[in-house]
């Protein structure tokens, strides 16, 4: 990678984490990144992948190969064990020849037509003791991505992962004070329901129903 290069990277990444900070953004904060790592990382299609129970479902996809069709594509977790192995290790991993023409198969076979041998990527998504899912990175062209780019994919990763996290708990802590606001209300209501009646049987002439409030 040229120095030239590497000053861009570094400025895509301040504005990159800057995305990170707009909890509402995510989608854009996937996007911006899969849109700069294509100046270091040669891909036709990069992709977020989201664990959805035992699946991982497609959230953003970019590149010239990225269409409906991958949009709409999920992988059964049960049917790639070496993409379950890149979550549980934590650790990118190259795909090869060998996986493609493998029992698994590459992850968007049927879908895209690629060659065996093709440029291929996992990434995983993590963010603490949560697993999010996996970025994935294919080219058309046959050849293994090298260490340096493996390890700046696995940055933009933590940054994605890190916004994705941070906008569930915004959410989260968003619906539970809703709840309480509602919660609030309701009380305040039954209690102001409460003080009505007790006012109107404070005044009435039946000592019986005195007694029985007093």
């Amino acid at each position: 990678m040229s120095r030239t290069n590497f000053i861009d990277l570094t400025a895509d990444l301040k504005e990159i984490t800057a995305l990170a900070g707009h909890l509402t953004r995510v989608d854009d904060l996937i996007t911006n990144s899969l849109e700069y790592l294509a100046e270091v990382i040669p891909y036709d299609l990069a992709a977020v992948l989201e664990i959805s129970g035992d699946f991982l479902k497609v959230r953003v996809a970019r590149g010239p190969l990225a269409r409906k069709e991958i949009l709409d594509h999920r992988l059964a977790l049960s049917d790639f064990p070496t993409i379950r192995r890149v979550l549980e290790s934590r650790r990118a991993r190259i795909l090869t020849e060998n996986d493609h023409a493998g029992e698994e198969g590459d992850p968007y076979h049927g879908i895209l037509d690629l060659p065996d041998g093709h440029s291929c990527m996992v990434v995983p998504l993590f963010a603490g003791d949560k697993s999010i899912g996996v970025m994935t990175f294919d080219n058309r062209t046959c050849g293994l991505y090298d260490p340096e780019v493996i390890n700046i994919a696995s940055i933009y990763g933590q940054i994605i992962s890190l916004g994705i996290v941070a906008a569930e708990q915004a959410s989260l802590l968003s619906r539970y004070r809703r709840q309480v606001e509602a919660r609030n209300v309701l009380l305040a209501e039954e209690a102001t329901g409460f003080a009505d009646a007790r006012e109107l049987i404070e005044h009435t002439r039946s000592d019986a129903m005195r007694r029985i409030v007093a």
